[in-house]
């Protein structure tokens, strides 16, 4: 079997090591070849000049960080849509609009590719890296057997949830509730402060709560200085897509829009760290 990474950041390269463990032979694509080159060198694999080359892959996984790249690497210069392989799988781990992985599934399927899936996940690098991860999946049921044995190599549980772009719908739905916990937990330590309440206290009374243990865990992931798992500019991405796509759908996006605000805000100075820590934008307090 050979497989395809395009996008070797924090995701895409953990899960590069996990294949490579696996014996899978790796083709890697990243817009700045140096990081996939350095991938390389500590694994085994092979970067391409572009993501036509992956055309003798079998899967191709893409990990990239927004709508346009996505748009960029498979319908830009030399991208995907240029394969000459029409029957090879490409798997879109990327968080994206489920608007645009719509868009984009339907413009490959006009141009004779088969096989374009959703199939985002969950879980971090560590996850990625121990192929651990969970995978949401959205496409056509016809080859999804096909789909499942290999996403098997980097997951502990695959779930298909039915037609694109269902599986992004899924992945932005969950990460809507996880990511707005960082502010509000920050806001609240914020009110403590300026009462001079002990946070112990706070702490102590929260772990009777149903809450409580979503609480402590969080405020640990914004004092204490550990990997990064998921960036304040990531988030900051996830939120623009949230408040957009319910936008487009009619509803009011009041607590997103805010919530894109908030971690639109804390990129100047906490862009590139995990994004727990952009609480501390709120309590006006230094990286640490």
């Amino acid at each position: 079997m050979k497989a395809g990474i395009i996008g070797t950041g924090l995701m895409g390269s953990a899960l590069a090591k996990c294949l490579s463990s696996k014996g899978i032979d790796l083709l890697v694509y990243n817009r700045t070849r140096s990081k996939a080159e350095k991938l390389c060198e500590d694994i085994k694999c092979k970067v391409v000049d572009s993501p036509k080359d992956m055309s003798v892959a079998d899967y191709i996984v893409i990990f990239v960080f927004d709508d346009e790249a996505l748009d960029n690497v498979v319908f830009g210069d030399n991208g995907l849509a240029y394969m000459d392989n029409k029957e090879v799988y490409i798997l879109n781990s990327s968080t994206v609009s489920p608007r645009i992985s719509a868009v984009i599934n339907k413009k490959l399927s006009s141009l004779g590719f088969k096989h374009y899936y959703e199939a985002p996940v969950y879980g971090s690098v560590d996850e990625a890296s121990s192929c651990s991860l969970v995978s949401m999946l959205a496409g056509s049921s016809k080859n999804l057997d096909d789909v499942v044995e290999f996403a098997k190599n980097y997951s502990v549980e695959t779930i298909y949830v039915g037609e694109i772009p269902k599986a992004m719908a899924l992945k932005l739905s969950l990460n809507n509730i996880g990511l707005s916990l960082p502010p509000i937990i920050a806001e609240s330590l914020a009110i403590l402060e300026s009462y001079n309440v002990d946070l112990e206290k706070f702490l102590h009374i929260s772990e009777k709560l149903w809450f409580g243990r979503l609480v402590k865990r969080y405020i640990e992931r914004i004092r204490n200085t550990g990997k990064i798992r998921f960036t304040v500019k990531g988030a900051a991405k996830d939120y623009r897509l949230i408040s957009t796509t319910l936008s487009i759908n009619e509803y009011p996006s009041i607590l997103s829009s805010a919530l894109k605000n908030f971690y639109t805000s804390a990129i100047s100075k906490y862009g590139g760290v995990d994004y727990p820590k952009a609480a501390n934008w709120i309590l006006k307090k230094p990286l640490g």
